[in-house]
Parts: structure tokens; C-alpha cells; sequence
């Protein structure tokens, strides 16, 4: 296999501090009001934050990250049929109104 762009790869040696990132930024606590507060209010309690995110979570956060590092790089899996030379090649003309006057030279220029 090869890739369209293979300097992209090199990001993968970041990962490993984009690793220690993902751990030291645990997720955000979500916000979510209760009606029954006033039940509540006298009970002391100490908010609990978690120090460091789950490993299950800096996990799947690498593999996203892996998997579009690998993306970005534009894997070809038989670069002989992705040759330039050996596909069509679709062009698309502005046809309007505006460019009739050189369409000559634009039909001359496509060819």
C-alpha cells in the first residue's frame, strides 16, 4: 500500500504527546439542573472531578486521531491504476451568458 501523501504519516510521531494531552484533560463535567435542589440543600457535599479521562476514552480518542493522520495521507491500494495519465479526465465549463463571447477560446483551451 502506498500513500498520495506521505510526509502526513509523519504526524504519527506526535502522537504520543497528543497522548499525554488526552490524559491530562479529563472531559467536561456536564451541567444538569435539579428541579428538587431545595431537598438538597443541606447536605454537604464535595464535588467529585476525575483527575485523569478513562482509558477506554484516550483510547478511542488515539484511534480517531490515528485513523484520520492515516486518512489525510491518502492510502492507495494499487497505485499503478491511480495514475494520472490512465484516468479521464472530466472537465466542467462555466456555460452562461457571460462567457459567450469567448466560448472560441475557452472550447480551444479545453481541447
Amino acid at each position: 500500500m502506498n500513500f498520495a501523501s506521505p510526509l502526513i504519516l509523519a504526524a504519527l510521531a506526535l502522537l504520543p504527546l497528543l497522548y499525554l494531552l488526552i490524559r491530562l484533560f479529563p472531559p467536561a463535567p456536564k451541567i444538569i439542573a435539579f428541579p428538587a435542589y431545595r431537598l438538597l440543600s443541606d447536605l454537604s457535599g464535595e464535588k467529585q472531578t476525575m483527575k485523569k479521562a478513562p482509558l477506554w476514552l484516550r483510547l478511542l480518542r488515539l484511534g480517531i486521531l490515528t485513523s484520520l493522520i492515516i486518512g489525510l495521507a491518502g492510502p492507495v491500494q494499487n497505485p499503478q491504476s491511480h495514475s494520472l495519465y490512465t484516468k479521464n479526465l472530466h472537465l466542467v465549463i462555466q456555460n452562461d451568458w457571460a462567457s459567450g463571447q469567448y466560448w472560441p477560446a475557452i472550447q480551444a483551451q479545453a481541447e
